[in-house]
């Protein structure tokens, strides 16, 4: 049997729900995530993007899931960096933002990044189509281990 939820305070009866404060039961996972990722825990903000992208437990939310992934971006995460990267790279016309976020989590040494840059240069999205470039960093990437960057590396036209 489930115990009955949990009863507002006497000096909340009465006040339109939009101005109680809400209880920690009474939260979907979602909004905890949401609620943690603002206190600052880069992987509550990792799983609650996720679920505002993906529209799980509520509709889609793109910028909110974008802000929370830039704070905890701009805090250090480098899963952060990589999630706001790809997430933006993938989105028309925010694919040059995309980059910018990829080329940072790159140099901290993100093999995912480096592929993702050589997509980027291998089809002009957010970079200038250049596949010199481009082979450049899948081969970097498929050296790192990313077993993708083959396949990449395979539809690229060849150099001679």
């Amino acid at each position: 049997m489930k115990p009955p939820p949990p009863r507002a305070p006497s000096y909340l009866q009465g006040l339109p729900f939009h101005l109680a404060p809400r209880t920690a039961a009474s939260m979907s996972e979602r909004e905890r995530r949401v609620a943690a990722a603002r206190a600052g825990d880069a992987q509550a903000a990792l799983g609650a993007a996720s679920m505002l992208f993906a529209g799980e437990e509520g509709p889609v939310d793109v910028p909110l899931a974008t802000q929370l992934l830039r704070d905890a971006a701009e805090r250090g995460s480098l899963e952060a960096l990589l999630m706001l990267g790809g997430m933006l790279w993938s989105l028309d016309g925010h694919e040059h933002e995309g980059v910018r976020w990829l080329q940072e989590a790159a140099v901290l040494g993100a093999a995912e990044a480096v592929y993702v840059l050589g997509m980027a240069s291998a089809r002009g999205r957010g970079l200038p189509r250049d596949v010199a470039l481009a082979r450049q960093f899948l081969e970097h990437a498929e050296r790192s281990g990313i077993a993708e960057a083959r396949d990449e590396l395979a539809r690229l036209p060849s150099s001679g």
